[in-house]
């Protein structure tokens, strides 16, 4: 597991931006944080990266927002109004998991149909009002050390 602090909006979307290039077709990334952590706005990054056209949306409301990409889908799934593991798989989460890039809001609540090369992201508020705590953790080690390696150049990783 490693940590980065952002001190901003800006710099939390940046963050997600650098992310984008170790994402490949099939990967998943599973966010967590409390409401207005800024879990959108790094997604809004990740989408940036991957040079996906028009605005992010948080699909608070809709559960999933589809676009496409130049050579894949970008999934972006909020779960916070999903109550049990039976709605994930009446909206077909598992194949969507397997189709394009997939960002996950709220996480916690389908955690166990993550496969262990899903990378699993947590924002937390930090000291100052801006401050962000961003901890990244996946079970495959290599994969991982990916995101690792794409983002210790840019920013200081604890």
């Amino acid at each position: 597991m490693f940590k980065i602090t952002s001190s901003s909006e800006e710099m939390t979307q940046d963050i997600g931006k650098t992310c984008a290039k170790a994402l490949k077709n099939g990967y998943v990334i599973a966010l967590d944080g409390d409401l207005g952590a800024g879990k959108t706005v790094f997604t809004r990054g990740i989408a940036a990266g991957l040079k996906i056209k028009g605005n992010i949306l948080s699909p608070t409301f809709t559960i999933l927002r589809q676009y496409e990409g130049e050579n894949f889908k970008f999934n972006h799934l909020d779960l916070y109004r999903i109550n049990d593991a039976d709605e994930l798989y009446e909206i077909g989460i598992l194949d969507i998991l397997d189709d394009g890039i997939t960002v996950i809001e709220w996480a916690k609540k389908a955690s166990g149909i993550f496969r262990n090369d899903a990378l699993f992201i947590s924002i937390a508020r930090g000291k100052k009002e801006d401050d962000r705590e961003i901890s990244f953790y996946c079970k495959d080690i290599l994969r991982e050390k990916e995101f690792f390696e794409v983002l210790k150049d840019v920013y200081t990783c604890d």
